[in-house]
């Protein structure tokens, strides 16, 4: 029985992003849908997500050990901002030595 592969490498960031902005478009559905801003609101995680996953691990890595390093809940959540429960998610299911180095580090 095989399995769906569960990594992902940089190459995959656009195809992501292509998905999330047609996955926006239907639910905007011209503005015959839901508005613009609670679509972008609810959308907002996969964002966050495919936001993370569209930086290189060096830059991932540094961003994880700098939001760890501060106190719980300092980090203010905004665009652009990604949570560290989400960077290590990423981390994860990187297909990327150096995300392993570091996850077996860490």
């Amino acid at each position: 029985m095989a399995f769906p592969c569960r990594l992902f490498t940089l190459h995959d960031v656009p195809l992501l992003q292509a998905d999330l902005a047609l996955m926006q478009a239907m639910f905007y559905a011209g503005g015959a849908g839901l508005d613009h801003e609670v679509v972008e609101r609810l959308c907002q995680p996969a964002a966050e997500a495919v936001l993370a996953m569209s930086q290189d691990t060096g830059t991932l890595v540094a961003n994880l050990t700098r939001a760890k390093s501060q106190p719980l809940g300092a980090t203010a959540r905004g665009k652009g901002v990604i949570h560290p429960d989400v960077m290590l998610r990423v981390l994860c299911h990187r297909a990327d030595h150096a995300a392993s180095k570091y996850l077996k580090k860490e």
